[in-house]
């Protein structure tokens, strides 16, 4: 086991076996173990990498979660998701949930979706939303995911966190439910979850026999854990009804027990109930062996949710932004990082770039709205004389750092990474400098190399620029005849000396005792 990273307060992954610190590794075909230490408390989740994945080529991720009382093994067992991420060349991760009672662990794990269900991550207010969240910008870093193609799915407790995490976030594309249901607040008589943030399109899959997650909803007891669910039907309209899409609507037979109501706009946007009419809680679908391991009883063949999920999630990727060149401009002060963006108009409100490095939140900026592209200051805390942006205690090593923009609602862009630090400027050289009083007004002088343009000088004393002005060269040396020192210093103070060209290269310090 080997330290990677830190995230935030005190979040860092073990990685097993361990990989270097560069990002979008090499990662061998097969499983991997993913330890993530989130809001003190550690989490798992093993991700499936596919014999063909190319670490430099954009790849989808597929996230799938347990039910309440299983584990990430049962969830990988039953979705069968290994086979097609084989097949189609997608990476997918079975995230596990926290312990479903406290201290035991024969009790399996559960999620705590949006406060209603299930267990004791819900008694302990675990905030599993933010730990998917967390993982899929980990993940998106570490393999290089494609960023419309990120999707979640999950079955009964798994599916409820699914809903509830997309909803929230702006970086899923698309979510399948199967055996899943959304709360019903009964004191505030309002669904569990807001309706989606973003756009997300939605396939659920419900048996019309289901004694967990009852259809009609209402109460139900799961395992001696009380909740109040929505009628399948209604909480489907409800997801439906929130990004436009009932007016939208169909309703077709797929086969003698299997029902499709749909609903859509026309941004491409389906949400979409499969009702299998005499079947339960399944995952529809399921080999004969595995539901013998498990004790389920003839799971409906008549549509497989594997299958179909992975179709649908292929036909909605997510209309996001893309960040599609980026740069450090060394022309600005201070230095400026700008970005060009396809459909930014899709971004509402105020833009924030996210700066990572490593897998580490490192920086936040506000940014500016241009007509394709945006640009911000990267460290307003620097001026343009420091030379160069040494920043003690960077904590990434490998020379780049990861950047993405989220708008006020989620919304996020790809990553791009981008060089760290920016490229130095040319060899403009001070060899020496002094300063004058024979001359009225006094006179600071630079010598030094490579002075081929006009000049822009500051004179600085602790950091602090005292004046500044435009100076030409002559040969190696440069006069600031014509550039007054401020009144204030005194003989024997260190003041310094900067340069800086039009095209915005610049000097090194040079400190020299004023006499």
């Amino acid at each position: 086991m080997r330290k990677v990273a830190t995230w935030l307060l005190a979040v860092f992954f073990i990685f097993l076996p361990a990989v270097a610190g560069a990002a979008w590794e090499q990662w061998v075909p097969g499983d991997h173990t993913i330890w993530v230490l989130h809001n003190n408390r550690w989490r798992l989740a093993v991700v499936h990498v596919p014999p063909q994945y190319n670490p430099n080529k954009p790849v989808p991720f597929v996230g799938i979660l347990h039910g309440a009382g299983g584990t990430e093994k049962v969830a990988e067992e039953v979705s069968q998701y290994n086979d097609l991420a084989d097949k189609w060349g997608f990476i997918v991760a079975y995230l596990r949930g926290t312990l479903s009672k406290d201290g035991v662990p024969e009790s399996g794990y559960s999620w705590n979706a949006e406060d209603f269900c299930c267990y004791a991550p819900v008694a302990n207010g675990i905030d599993d939303a933010g730990f998917i969240e967390f993982f899929l910008t980990m993940s998106q870093i570490m393999f290089n995911l494609n960023t419309q193609k990120c999707y979640l799915g999950g079955m009964s407790n798994g599916a409820m966190m699914a809903l509830a995490s997309a909803v929230l976030s702006g970086k899923i594309a698309a979510v399948a439910a199967v055996a899943g249901a959304i709360g019903w607040d009964e004191e505030m008589q309002m669904p569990a979850i807001i309706s989606p943030i973003n756009p997300i399109s939605i396939i659920a899959f419900n048996g019309k026999l289901d004694l967990l997650v009852p259809y009609e909803g209402g109460i139900s007891t799961i395992n001696n854990f009380s909740v109040n669910l929505m009628p399948i039907e209604e909480g489907i309209k409800f997801l439906a009804d929130g990004q436009g899409c009932a007016s939208f609507s169909n309703h077709a037979y797929i086969s003698p027990n299997v029902t499709l109501t749909r609903y859509s706009n026309d941004l491409g946007i389906d949400v979409s109930l499969y009702t299998v009419w005499n079947d339960g809680h399944n995952w529809f679908g399921l080999p004969d062996f595995i539901a013998q391991k498990y004790g389920v009883i003839m799971p409906s063949q008549e549509i497989s949710c594997t299958e179909k999920s992975w179709e649908f999630f292929e036909e909605h990727p997510k209309r996001a932004p893309l960040i599609t060149k980026s740069g450090v401009n060394t022309g600005y002060n201070p230095y400026a990082i700008w970005l060009s963006v396809t459909d930014l108009a899709l971004m509402r409100g105020k833009i924030t770039a996210r700066m990572y490095a490593g897998v580490n939140l490192w920086k936040e900026f506000q940014v500016a709205r241009g007509n394709g592209f945006v640009s911000f200051k990267s460290f307003p805390d620097v001026p343009w004389e420091a030379g160069s942006l040494k920043v003690d205690g960077f904590p990434w090593q490998t020379g780049q750092v990861f950047l993405e923009l989220v708008d006020e609602y989620g919304l996020a862009t790809n990553m791009v990474i981008l060089p760290w630090p920016p490229p130095l400027p040319p060899d403009i050289v001070i060899l020496n400098a002094g300063a004058s009083k024979g001359y009225n007004p006094p006179a600071t002088w630079v010598k030094g190399r490579n002075f081929t343009k006009p000049m822009r000088a500051a004179v600085l004393r602790n950091g602090k620029i005292l004046k500044s002005g435009i100076i030409v060269n002559v040969a190696d040396s440069l006069s600031f005849a014509s550039f007054p020192l401020p009144s204030g210093i005194l003989p024997g103070d260190t003041v310094s000396v900067a340069l800086r060209d039009n095209e915005g290269f610049l000097s090194q310090y040079f400190n020299f005792i004023f006499k």
